[in-house]
């Protein structure tokens, strides 16, 4: 599937599935996606500002940023399901996920103060305010064990395990060297 997205933003996002039955009730597949998330209204627009009680020079950001970048993102997962009985299945897959320019809400301090130091003064306002932003890229992987067991017409159990992990990169920062 392919759909291209249009507005302010534009963009092409598309959906590839495949699939092989190796027996009756088991196969296995994979799957591509990319997506799309552009910036509320609210993240682009809201007009608050903040300012600081110190007397010192506000800095006239809004928490909406105009300037904004959508979210961009890819997909890919394989896996394995398995009808076993007729009240039996369960599945197992492994995924990978990138969102490039992540859409988060930071707050803005003064670059004037050094960091060790920001908020240790009960007389200086260290804080300018917050403010979204594109703060860089997340990678997400991990795998996933699931089963399902219908009970009775009305009842079905479903158990997933789902073993996540992921860092994001800010400019040359890692949450990897945490």
């Amino acid at each position: 599937r392919h759909t291209r997205l249009q507005g302010d933003w534009s963009s092409d996002v598309c959906s590839s599935d495949l699939s092989y039955r190796i027996s009756e009730g088991a196969l296995v597949y994979a799957s591509f996606s990319s997506g799309f998330t552009h910036p509320s209204l609210y993240q682009l627009y809201a007009p608050d500002t903040y300012t600081p009680w110190d007397g010192s020079q506000p800095t006239n950001l809004t928490r909406g940023n105009k300037d904004l970048a959508p979210e961009y993102t890819l997909s890919f997962e394989i896996g394995f399901k398995e009808i076993i009985d007729e009240k039996t299945s369960w599945n197992f897959n492994l995924f990978r996920t990138v969102t490039k320019n992540v859409i988060d809400y930071a707050y803005v301090w003064d670059a004037t103060v050094a960091l060790d130091v920001l908020g240790t003064d009960p007389s200086r306002d260290d804080y300018r305010g917050d403010r979204y932003i594109n703060t860089g890229e997340q990678l997400a992987y991990g795998i996933e064990l699931g089963i399902t067991r219908d009970i009775s017409e009305e009842v079905r159990l479903e158990m997933t395990a789902t073993l996540l992990d992921g860092h994001t990169v800010v400019g040359d920062f890692s949450s990897d060297s945490l």
